[in-house]
């Protein structure tokens, strides 16, 4: 049995159907924007889960156009209770090595993404989620360490308020640093570099994570997962500069850190070069296990960039970081850190498409930073 017949990822047309009954044996499926008729891609996931029984790895999405389509309908629950349906039909089958995934698979489970966004109607927003900050629609706390002792991934789409929430309130340090916490927007006035920070209202903070992605471009973090507008004693934004959130990260790190995401922006004096690029060596070199590292900025122009100058950045970072292995600049060119045992020196080797895919920061898009 060949590598492309055990693992598969499709994508689909708006107009597709295919049939899946053909697929058995596979230990990895994607299926990413499922169109259509919600029952009828149940029970072809089904049959496929059915024949597949050393299937590890499953991702699942459904189209915003599914979702528009069945809102309009009057039929949330469709898609609000999609993947219990699931679970529990799977679950009713022979075959099924447990009765119900969705509450048994915590203690398996290595790798969590929420895609926590809204979706676009046709003249409105669909509002998925409830809109108290700490009932969102998610139970978060099913991802905790008492129910997801092995997991070692948790992205979102949004850092929202119940997401801070949550991994605030994670009172396992160990659990904490053999996590890697990423989401794709941090433009929603939370960030993950709050919970780099003591806090009174959590006694958890701050957490030091295995990897994480940070923004030095923006202002004021919130530093509460309470909105302001319903707090009596003061606003939850506090003042926070790139320097400060680069310090509060090195602060007890106990080489903790293996893979950071930082974005930064364009040095408007310098071509090629970032701002707070100074400050960004002074930690790496603090760092004393960071082994990956991925540098990115919301830039059009970064395509015009020479190679040769993005190679400096690259290597003026890795110069300063002593453990790096592999480093990235704007989700285009990946490098291997080459260091000589003779004399020190440092070269950069350009990773191929499939040794991308083998380095864990560069391998999933969510590390991406979006720019809205």
């Amino acid at each position: 049995m060949g590598e492309d017949y055990i693992r598969h990822r499709w994508g689909f047309r708006e107009d597709s159907q295919p049939d899946l009954a053909g697929f058995s044996g596979l230990e990895e499926l994607t299926l990413d924007g499922l169109y259509g008729d919600l029952p009828w891609w149940t029970s072809q996931i089904v049959r496929v889960l059915k024949s597949s029984p050393s299937l590890h790895k499953l991702r699942l999405s459904l189209s915003s156009t599914t979702l528009v389509h069945y809102d309009g309908a009057g039929e949330r629950k469709e898609f609000d209770d999609y993947f219990d349906q699931l679970c529990e039909k799977y679950g009713d089958t022979a075959a099924a090595p447990y009765a119900s995934a969705h509450y048994t698979s915590g203690p398996f489970l290595e790798q969590i993404h929420i895609e926590n966004t809204n979706v676009y109607g046709y003249h409105e927003i669909i509002d998925i989620y409830a809109p108290h900050p700490r009932h969102h629609g998610i139970l978060f706390d099913a991802f905790g360490p008492a129910h997801c002792p092995n997991l070692r991934r948790f992205t979102v789409a949004e850092y929202s308020n119940n997401v801070h929430h949550f991994l605030a309130t994670v009172q396992d340090a160990s659990s904490a640093r053999r996590l890697a916490v990423s989401c794709r927007n941090m433009k929603l006035d939370y960030e993950l570099a709050a919970l780099l920070v003591p806090s009174p209202e959590y006694p958890s903070l701050p957490l030091h994570l295995r990897m994480l992605n940070i923004d030095l471009t923006h202002g004021p973090l919130n530093m509460s997962d309470v909105d302001d507008d319903d707090r009596e004693d003061q606003p939850g934004k506090v003042g926070s500069s790139p320097k400060q959130v680069l310090e509060n990260l090195v602060l007890g790190d106990n080489g903790t850190l293996e893979g950071l995401a930082v974005h930064m922006a364009e040095d408007p004096d310098v071509e090629g070069d970032f701002e707070n690029q100074g400050i960004l060596v002074d930690a790496l070199a603090k760092l004393a296990n960071g082994t990956q590292l991925v540098v990115v900025a919301d830039s059009a122009t970064a395509r015009l960039y020479e190679l040769e100058q993005l190679v400096k950045v690259a290597q003026l970072l890795a110069d300063a970081a002593p453990r790096l292995r592999y480093i990235g600049t704007y989700e285009r060119y990946y490098w291997r850190v080459c260091r000589s045992n003779r004399d020190d020196t440092i070269t950069l080797g350009e990773l191929d498409e499939a040794e991308v895919g083998e380095v864990e920061l560069f391998r999933e898009s969510i590390w991406d930073v979006e720019i809205y």
